[in-house]
């Protein structure tokens, strides 16, 4: 069902409406390598089927006889021995009870949409009659590095994980603004047949949020700003390597996160963690150049929601990192004091990146707050 030389993957024509609306994220394989990142998805035997594009996310392997419905991305409850018999049925009737199988996470490409002049790509994930939940990359990343997070929400809601301008397989205008940043995460909302959703952002991503909160106030239900600040001369990357004096055109991509490492993490994130998180790029990843990443740091630049912020009508909750050396708690302080009625937390044991140095208790905050509180702006 693999063929490595093209690097496509084989499904039987019953998986494609599944694979085309988020329901199905992974597949398991047994004898068959199955490469991460970009892949072709080809359904036999169905010539009125066409193949779809996406990612090989990640691959992991277990012993199919300890092999758990979480592991392999089932629903809970799903009985696992009658999982494997049909495996076996359908698939590979010489596989045995204690074989090492492959689960691979998948994410199939959706067509560029068109926003505020401008094409915007985006995955999505979960079921997609749950509430709606866009969900915004930070800076110089785009969906791909977003991915965890975006399944572990997804078991609430549908997540729609857009590459902003200027980032992964958006349009990259050489000048756009903020507010194009906004306009085109409303837009998109739009596009996608939603009248309101959800709406969580990441650093970078927070203001993109905040500023699609401001255009439109009705379009937000719920603002979830993470790692945030109202305003800054340039982005906070570009504010902290400026104030060390480092010269960011000789600095390969890969190479910023460690160079910014003492303003990303908490002393109590251990550093087998940081690696864990920060060694690999993100399968899919679209790494930027210099012009690209300059283009991303203009649109920031001098930007200043203070202003506006009050116009936010969205239940809004403000999450910092007690250690964040990037965006400190105090910005996110003076950022929900300015949003009528926003919830302010800080994550004592987190730095700038609390998704992934507090992840459970992230999920369960923001699932608890869209779905605790009344749907709808105030």
């Amino acid at each position: 069902m693999t063929d490595s030389t093209q690097n496509t993957i084989h499904f039987h024509r019953k998986h494609h409406q599944a694979m085309l609306s988020g329901e199905k994220v992974s597949t398991v394989r047994w004898n068959e390598a199955v490469p991460v990142g970009r892949a072709r998805f080809v359904f036999d035997d169905d010539p009125t089927t066409g193949p779809l594009d996406g990612t090989v996310l990640s691959v992991r392997r277990h012993r199919l006889d300890t092999l758990t419905a979480e592991q392999a991305h089932q629903p809970a409850g799903t009985d696992m021995a009658v999982f494997a018999r049909q495996l076996r049925e359908n698939y590979y009737p010489e596989m045995p009870d204690d074989a090492v199988v492959e689960v691979a996470e998948l994410v199939v490409d959706t067509p560029p949409i068109a926003a505020s002049g401008s094409t915007v790509f985006h995955r999505e994930f979960g079921d997609p009659a749950a509430p709606p939940l866009v969900l915004i990359h930070g800076l110089y990343g785009d969906s791909s590095s977003v991915v965890p997070v975006a399944e572990a929400l997804a078991r609430q809601f549908r997540v729609i994980a857009p590459d902003m301008l200027g980032h992964g397989r958006s349009s990259r205008p050489e000048h756009f603004t903020l507010a194009d940043q906004g306009a085109a995460v409303n837009d998109l909302i739009a596009a996608l047949g939603y009248d309101t959703a959800a709406v969580v952002g990441i650093s970078m991503g927070s203001y993109v949020a905040a500023q699609a909160a401001i255009l439109d106030p009705a379009r937000t239900t719920h603002l979830v700003l993470v790692v945030s600040k109202a305003h800054g001369t340039t982005s906070s990357v570009a504010a902290y390597i400026a104030r060390r004096g480092i010269d960011t055109r000789s600095v390969a991509p890969e190479e910023l996160l460690q160079l910014i490492g003492g303003a990303l993490w908490s002393p109590d994130t251990p550093q087998e963690r940081r690696d864990a998180i920060t060694g690999t790029p993100p399968a899919g990843q679209v790494i930027l150049d210099d012009a690209e990443r300059a283009a991303v740091e203009r649109s920031l630049a001098g930007f200043d929601l203070r202003p506006d912020l009050p116009r936010i009508t969205a239940r809004t909750l403000v999450l910092s990192g007690g250690s964040d050396g990037l965006n400190p708690p105090a910005a996110g302080e003076e950022l929900a004091a300015l949003i009528p009625d926003a919830t302010f937390r800080v994550y004592e044991h987190s730095g700038h990146m609390l998704t992934d140095e507090e992840p459970e208790r992230f999920i369960a905050d923001v699932t608890a707050f869209i779905s605790s509180t009344a749907t709808g702006p105030r």
